[in-house]
């Protein structure tokens, strides 16, 4: 798969608190049951060595197989959460796990259990109050329908009024920051609101070529508009990134495994979101 690269970004916008100015993030994404090292030693090492002040994943930390094995993102979320605030969003693998018959009632409500009883704020269709000081960032995680993820000849669109029914009206007085597993909806996630999306699901297109960029999505799309870095829409801003894993089909190719590193910064009214991106 590669060594894994840490990629840092910087956040910048007038609507970020000053007490959060200088936060960092830790954004992993699609692990799906891999291991970077040992008991994921060099993934953990990449997070300890950036200091993060919170530690969040974007969802498809397992395979959804029905015969799922969860040792290793638990093995990963209890070292995190003895250190670091966790909290997850969910993805498509997750999605399919809540609607296998073998394994909604039983293996993957035991799996979440485990990982509230642990420490880590399962965001399923929900959202919390980051707070440092008097400053206060909120965190939403959306859990889509599954059709969302149809291949790109089913393809549906997605209208901001879904993100409303799922999550209620975005906090327009403070920072909003929102898991989504798939990029492809961006346009729709910046009208709701969000001023930063987490995404991941395209894997940085599985081989990405100079010049290019990543080749395939999950969707049998070519040469995804959404692949992996740093995107905007007006003033909503979107981090993408390649991910840590693979499954089925285990390729990745010139395309390393991806931490993305995201450093906050307050901005003078005015500057909106000047100075923001990739490192």
């Amino acid at each position: 798969m590669g060594r894994l690269v840490i990629e840092n970004y910087r956040i910048a916008s007038e609507r970020i608190p000053k007490e959060f100015d200088g936060i960092k993030i830790a954004y992993l994404s699609d692990l799906h049951s891999e291991s970077l090292g040992r008991e994921n030693e060099a993934l953990l090492s990449a997070v300890d060595e950036s200091v993060p002040d919170y530690v969040l994943f974007g969802g498809d930390l397992i395979v959804g197989k029905r015969d799922f094995s969860s040792e290793v993102a638990l093995k990963l979320c209890q070292s995190l959460t003895e250190k670091y605030p966790v909290y997850m969003g969910m993805g498509n693998h997750e999605q399919k796990l809540m609607a296998y018959e073998e394994t909604k009632d039983s293996s993957f409500p035991e799996y979440i259990e485990a990982l509230e009883k642990m420490g880590v704020w399962i965001l399923n269709n929900e959202a919390v109050t980051l707070r440092h000081g008097a400053g206060e960032v909120r965190l939403y995680g959306l859990t889509m329908d599954y059709k969302y993820y149809s291949k790109k000849w089913k393809a549906v669109t997605m209208e901001s009024s879904y993100i409303t029914e799922n999550l209620g009206e975005c906090d327009k007085e403070r920072f909003s920051i929102l898991l989504a597993h798939t990029p492809k909806y961006f346009e729709a996630y910046a009208k709701w609101g969000a001023d930063l999306v987490l995404s991941g699901h395209v894997h940085g297109g599985i081989m990405i070529l100079q010049g290019f960029g990543g080749v395939i999505a999950p969707d049998y799309d070519l040469f995804p508009e959404y692949d992996y870095g740093y995107f905007t829409n007006k003033e909503s801003q979107m981090v993408l990134s390649r991910g840590l894993g693979a499954h089925t089909i285990k390729l990745r190719v010139f395309n390393p495994p991806e931490l993305s590193i995201l450093t906050l910064k307050k901005n003078r009214t005015g500057e909106g979101i000047q100075g923001s991106g990739l490192l």
